[in-house]
């Protein structure tokens, strides 16, 4: 249920995302009439992602959660969860977080790279190199998916390597 919480608050800020990217690109498209209709596309291609991926997260977020934690059983007591467990929660959050705040822009990323191969980093004009563009997205997104994945491992290890528990005084 949790996962499923995230992920439709992640269509949330996909739609927003969509919807201000969106305005942006149809600002730009008003002033340069010129265009042809690729240059459209390509313009619009970004926002419209982010909408449908705000659209399908959110209509399949039961299904994803439930492919992510499994079956779960409602007749688990609270006290069963360990701080291992706690850890882990915590860590899956945080890499779902960095990846799919980035997943969107990682493609952009990849294809300006693709793009811009071949070009003197000189000829750019003072723009920023495709190298670290594409880097800027594409790094977050793999280490938010490392640290989602491994995030039980990961949580356990933390508690395997934290000091014992001092007793508290009443």
């Amino acid at each position: 249920m949790v996962v499923a919480i995230v992920l439709r608050l992640f269509a949330i800020y996909w739609l927003a995302s969509g919807l201000a990217s969106l305005l942006t690109a149809l600002g730009s498209l008003a002033g340069f009439g010129h265009l042809g209709w690729m240059n459209y596309g390509v313009m619009l291609l970004m926002p419209v992602a982010y909408l449908l991926l705000a659209l399908v997260t959110w209509i399949f977020a039961g299904r994803i959660a439930e492919k992510v934690t499994g079956a779960s059983d409602p007749a688990l007591p609270v006290a069963a969860i360990s701080r291992g467990d706690l850890y882990g929660f915590g860590l899956l959050i945080t890499g779902l977080w960095f990846f799919l705040s980035h997943l969107g822009a990682a493609p952009t990323g990849l294809h300006q790279l693709a793009m811009y191969r071949g070009i003197d980093p000189m000829l750019l004009d003072g723009a920023e190199s495709p190298i670290h563009v594409a880097l800027r997205s594409i790094v977050p997104c793999m280490v938010g998916m490392t640290v989602a994945i491994c995030s039980p491992a990961l949580g356990r290890k933390i508690v395997a390597k934290a000091p014992p528990d001092k007793p508290t005084l009443p």
